[in-house]
């Protein structure tokens, strides 16, 4: 070759380079030609097929959430006891066992042991341990026992709809204080979870707001309620103040049971515990008991040990938590840097454009091309038969580089303002569907797709808020279940860049993941074709097993994040992404050209010299990678609407980059560190083009 090198040639041969042959090696192969086997044998009568092995895997978490790095004794106590081994570096302890009912136990030194009953279906199982301290409480979330420390000299008080103004904080504050409280840890910073969660402590020293004993007035917390408007505010007691990592137990918890029980017969039920029910409309034979006892905790999970322990029906008893919804960009976007150099002829021409290079690494304008070719030129960018819905805290709907044709934008929160206080909302709109070939900003992924932006009511949900707002979306539920109207166009595609720390996945939103991918997304026919859930990994150089509830899910697809390829060519994981035998793939989301919710701000100069924005900058984090791999399902779907969610996956898995093969730990296609491998939107959509479905 001879001449100047293009910035598209260049990372063709940077693409090139990270297929090395150890890489290749490991990775499953995609386009070598088979050899002819000859003529097909005629099968011979043989013995049954062997099922395949059940697995169990445990991973043990110190208090806080974070894996215990010690190690610990995990195993199976029962009439043949069976010890658990862990792998390193993986976080988890394995055995193969038999499915059913068995005692799991775990030791470890300077904490209460784990001693409790599990179920081990045929599939097998991942469960998460966490380990507490002698004395603490705990309550069951899943399989999961979860202690905690009692926090009970404070207060949270999360704020279900707008929470109050700078202006209105003066005065409440002075009524707190006739009431024994003050804030917590300080007037200045007692505001948690994107300000709407406030945190206050008895002003009395020593004095305890929850629990039995010296303590505030039970009616304290009564008052709080009224003070903040009863039905916008829950009070209870934090067991994680955190920033991003926030929960709030309160005196609310879903009952779930496994046949259909008469109201009269629930009621009943709830007034022998000091409650009142009332059933949870998206989840059949679900109630919520609230007890009376506003401040007793330990009392009212003592009444849920005894509701399991006496009603064999019953099939889950667990709090509706408070949780903070922790966002998945790195905690510092940083400046834009500047940028001149065109990446492809199958550039746009807006301003940002030039600086799109994780779109030609990972194959995007060739997918664009290979669309044109097979449903023709108005289609090439995505198809609005296809609907993705991106769930975040809000965007600016008026922004230059949004298509309005293209777009529902349905804010759940009551008098919350247009433009969000930051831009990850526009961010993850922006890296699916900002408008191309229109002198602005950048140019999405899928632009031609229906987009569906959900701006959430407030930084915190409960496992009913959430489970009912994903199964309103997904058009799976009857309009009676959801406080907003039905949707005129389902998602087929939910892509969500934020996550629940440290927990296990609370039943009602394991329910709802079940029943998306089993009833959502429908033929014409009424077939259920599932659909698309696609979350973000998290960025704290964490295992998700166990960490992060939404994306270690069975029914998600999890995304992790990385780097551009270094000046050897290597791609290699951005260092704080999260990981594990959970994660699906990867997708280069550092330094992704995006739209921040201010059209007229300029982070730091502009790509293009003599250009700007319009209100464009570098997103990065997992939370930029995961609308990478959603937006890629839509032009997937393009090709093929009919695709089931299992086949998109498979595709998404099998046509992923292998990358960075020394530092990989690659065997049989798969990472660690990068579950299937980083993101080719182009064989992700050639795989769906020839799909046999």
């Amino acid at each position: 070759m001879t001449g100047p090198i293009s910035r598209r040639d260049a990372l063709k041969m940077l693409g090139a380079v990270a297929m090395t042959a150890p890489c290749e090696a490991l990775a499953q192969p995609r386009d070598a030609a088979r050899p002819d086997p000859g003529p097909t044998p005629v099968p011979t009568p043989g013995p049954p097929p062997v099922p395949a092995p059940t697995y169990l895997r445990v991973s043990v978490h110190q208090p806080g959430g974070d894996h215990l790095e010690a190690e610990a004794s995990v195993s199976l106590q029962d009439a043949q006891p069976v010890v658990l081994r862990r792998t390193r570096p993986k976080a988890t302890y394995e055995a193969v066992v038999a499915p059913g009912a068995h005692r799991l136990v775990v030791r470890a030194q300077g904490f209460a042991d784990a001693d409790y009953a599990i179920d081990v279906p045929p599939a097998g199982l991942t469960l998460p341990v966490y380990l507490g301290r002698p004395g603490w409480p705990s309550f069951r979330m899943g399989q999961s026992m979860v202690p905690f420390e009692p926090q009970e000299e404070l207060m949270g008080v999360a704020f279900a709809g707008k929470a109050p103004s700078e202006a209105q904080w003066p005065s409440l504050l002075q009524q707190m204080e006739r009431m024994g409280l003050v804030p917590h840890p300080d007037r200045a910073s007692y505001l948690g979870a994107g300000r709407t969660v406030a945190f206050f402590r008895s002003a009395k020293p020593g004095q305890r707001i929850f629990g039995t004993g010296d303590q505030a007035s039970p009616e304290v917390i009564e008052n709080v309620s009224l003070l903040f408007g009863k039905g916008n505010a829950r009070v209870g007691m934090p067991i994680d103040l955190r920033p991003g990592h926030v929960k709030i137990l309160d005196n609310a918890y879903m009952i779930r049971f496994g046949s259909s029980r008469a109201a009269r017969g629930v009621h009943a039920l709830a007034c022998t515990q000091l409650a009142i029910a009332y059933p949870v409309p998206s989840s059949p034979n679900t109630w919520v008991f609230e007890f009376d006892e506003r401040n007793d905790y330990r009392r009212h999970l003592a009444s849920l040990d005894d509701l399991r322990l006496h009603d064999p029906d019953v099939q889950y008893a667990e709090p509706r938590l408070i949780v903070e919804l922790q966002k998945h960009s790195c905690p510092d976007d940083g400046p834009a840097h500047s940028c001149a150099v065109v990446v492809s002829a199958n550039a746009t021409d807006d301003p940002w454009s030039n600086c799109q290079t994780n779109l030609v690494l990972q194959g995007v304008p060739d997918a664009w091309c290979l669309l044109e070719q097979t449903v023709g030129a108005e289609a090439r960018r995505g198809s609005a038969d296809v609907c993705i819905a991106t769930v975040d805290f809000g965007i600016n709907a008026s922004h230059p580089d949004v298509n309005a044709a293209r777009l529902d934008y349905v804010s759940l929160c009551d008098g919350c303002p247009a433009v969000p206080e930051d831009t990850h909302g526009m961010a993850v709109y922006g890296i699916v569907s900002a408008t191309p070939d229109n002198r602005a900003g950048t140019s999405g992924i899928a632009p031609g797709a229906r987009h569906l932006a959900i701006g959430m009511k407030s930084y915190w949900t409960d496992s009913a808020q959430y489970a009912e707002m994903l199964l309103w979306l997904a058009g799976v539920e009857s309009p009676v279940t959801f406080s907003e109207p039905p949707l005129a166009r389902a998602a087929d595609i939910i892509s969500c860049s934020h996550g629940i720390a440290d927990l296990p996945t609370a039943n009602p939103i394991a329910q709802a993941f079940q029943r998306l991918t089993q009833e959502g997304r429908k033929r014409a026919d009424g077939t259920a074709l599932g659909t698309l859930l696609v979350y973000s990994s998290g960025n704290e150089h964490r295992d998700i097993t166990g960490t992060q509830a939404l994306a270690a899910d069975p029914n998600v697809i999890a995304v992790g994040n990385t780097l551009p390829p270094d000046a050897s060519g290597v791609e290699k994981r951005q260092p704080d992404s999260n990981y594990g035998d959970r994660l699906d793939l990867c997708a280069q989301g550092e330094d992704a050209p995006s739209l921040l919710a201010d059209p007229g701000q300029v982070w730091s100069g502009s790509c293009a010299p003599g250009t700007r924005g319009p209100g464009a900058f570098q997103f990065a984090g997992t939370s930029a990678a995961c609308p990478m791999v959603a937006a890629t399902v839509a032009l997937m779907l393009t090709v093929k609407k009919d695709l089931p969610s299992a086949v998109v996956r498979e595709l998404l898995r099998k046509g992923a980059r292998c990358i960075d093969p020394a530092g990989g730990d690659w065997q049989d296609g798969r990472s660690y560190w990068y579950g299937s491998g980083r993101l080719d939107a182009h064989a992700a959509v050639r795989g769906a083009a020839s799909a046999v479905v």
